[in-house]
């Protein structure tokens, strides 16, 4: 029986096709430019070792935008999300029944933003595991063991929805029950996560 469900947030409840996409048009650069650096960045973001802060004086001294000081980069960076709404009508029906939490590679000060902005499902989570507040990130096993010990169920009990197989698989090799789940077809991967509960439940 799955007693304790893990969401993953990007791919999974919110999309990131257009990250960077206001930033880029506000100060006339290429869009590849902001990801590339990003991509540079990526690791040390999603550990907590920059913030959003730090990060966008890294931007601007390598795109040299002399004129980026006072911009609110992070209020940009979270206008760039769009909540995938299937997935949204999905965490909101099973969190009636079943103990819901996160488990997501994310930057510093995000998730609750993104609560607030209502860009994930505004709904009570019983554990949130960011990988900027442990300093370990998905698909480190480190992290899904510390996601078991703070949920209290068995891994056979655990299922995690994710988006990408590599942090899939550390979790099969716990025990945990999985779906992956496919942004471009939400409804198909809402259908997999009910059927999954429902076998799981002996139903």
């Amino acid at each position: 029986m799955i007693k304790f469900i893990y969401f993953d947030l990007g791919g999974v409840l919110f999309s990131e096709e257009n990250i960077f996409g206001n930033v880029s048009k506000i100060f006339e650069k290429k869009r590849e430019d902001f990801l590339k650096i990003f991509r540079k960045n990526h690791e040390d973001l999603i550990k907590g070792k920059i913030d959003s802060k730090k990060f966008w004086r890294i931007i601007t001294r390598e795109l040299k935008i002399y004129d980026g000081c006072d911009f609110e980069f992070f209020a940009s960076w979270i206008k760039d999300y769009s909540p995938i709404k299937d997935a949204h009508f999905l965490v909101k029906t099973i969190a009636k029944r079943h103990r819901v939490g996160i488990l997501t590679n994310i930057y510093k000060g995000m998730t609750f933003r993104l609560i607030e902005k209502k860009i994930i499902p505004k709904i009570e989570y019983v554990k949130i595991i960011s990988s900027c507040d442990t300093g370990i990130a998905k698909p480190d096993m480190k992290i899904y063991k510390i996601a078991e010990g703070a949920c209290g169920a068995k891994p056979e009990e655990i299922l995690l929805v994710d988006d990408e197989q590599k942090n899939l698989a550390p979790a099969k090799k716990r025990g945990w029950q999985t779906v992956l789940f496919n942004a471009k077809n939400p409804s198909e991967s809402s259908t997999k996560v009910i059927n999954k509960l429902k076998i799981g439940a002996g139903t």
